[in-house]
């Protein structure tokens, strides 16, 4: 008899479950106005692999929130604020 989480590790094996269901949902959140824009292309696959085979992790679905500043509040700073924001940037890096 197969339990909830059996079957659901059988349709996960199932590809073209996994193309239909799997939902990989990133935004870019913008920290001074809060405006929040969603895309969708997967930039994650390589670290998902790397995941997959150095921790024998199998990812299904994951999500992915940067932080920042949109185009609109960037418009409104000053020189010295981008500035800033450079240098915290490649800090960081």
């Amino acid at each position: 008899m197969n339990t909830t989480l059996e079957k659901l590790k059988e349709r996960i094996k199932d590809k073209k479950y996994k193309e239909e269901f799997a939902h990989f949902h990133h935004h870019l959140i913008c920290v001074k106005c809060g405006k929040v824009s969603e895309f969708e292309d997967d930039m994650l696959e390589t670290l998902e692999s790397i995941i997959a085979k150095k921790l024998n992790f199998r990812t299904i679905d994951h999500q992915l929130k940067v932080y920042g500043y949109c185009s609109d509040c960037q418009n409104h700073m000053t020189e010295a604020e981008l500035d800033k924001l450079e240098r915290m940037a490649h800090h960081h890096a």
